[in-house]
């Protein structure tokens, strides 16, 4: 469509629960233009469009959402609070989106996050404690730039996890005590 940014009455008096964007032109994103649907949007895909900032109100209105998708966008400095809004997020794809770190934070709170796609970035290094979420089951790391997997990285996923793909990467060592607490790979 070609869209660049959307009026905050766009979706007044409307109920949306999956609100698909991909293949625009935006380049950032402003959480009025989806305040109407606070309450309902579940699905918001922003995939496949030129989105390289966001602020750190960028989903305060988007709460309720359960699956986000920002695969495909330029992202550059994201705040370490951009997605403590998102208290009901299951689902975070971040694939091919120009990332170089992870910030931990952006996962702590989220008592239901299951599905992380990191896949396609320049991630080089996993920080201690970064996936310590208890629900996680899936986490995808495909063609990052990782040369080691610590096991303090990992935290209380490790009860949960049951795949995380490391294909691609350059990894020269694996933490042994990983395999022997990542209980729910090898059940």
């Amino acid at each position: 469509n070609g869209l660049t940014s959307l009026s905050q009455g766009s979706f007044s008096g409307t109920i949306v629960e999956e609100l698909d964007l991909t293949w625009n032109l935006f380049t950032t994103w402003n959480e009025f233009w989806i305040y109407p649907l606070t309450f309902t949007l579940k699905n918001l895909n922003l995939g496949h469009n030129r989105i390289s900032n966001l602020s750190p109100s960028s989903f305060n209105s988007a709460w309720g959402v359960e699956e986000l998708r920002l695969t495909d966008n330029p992202l550059q400095n994201l705040s370490p609070d951009i997605f403590r809004p998102l208290v009901n997020l299951q689902t975070l794809y971040m694939a091919d989106c120009h990332l170089t770190e992870i910030i931990p934070v952006w996962f702590a709170g989220k008592p239901a996050l299951r599905i992380l796609e990191l896949d396609n970035n320049n991630i080089r290094d996993l920080p201690v404690n970064v996936f310590d979420v208890s629900t996680l089951v899936h986490i995808g790391l495909v063609s990052n730039s990782l040369r080691t997997v610590d096991i303090l990285s990992f935290g209380a996923s490790l009860n949960s996890l049951s795949n995380i793909d490391f294909r691609n990467n350059q990894i020269e060592a694996i933490d042994e005590a990983f395999f022997n607490n990542a209980t729910a790979l090898f059940s």
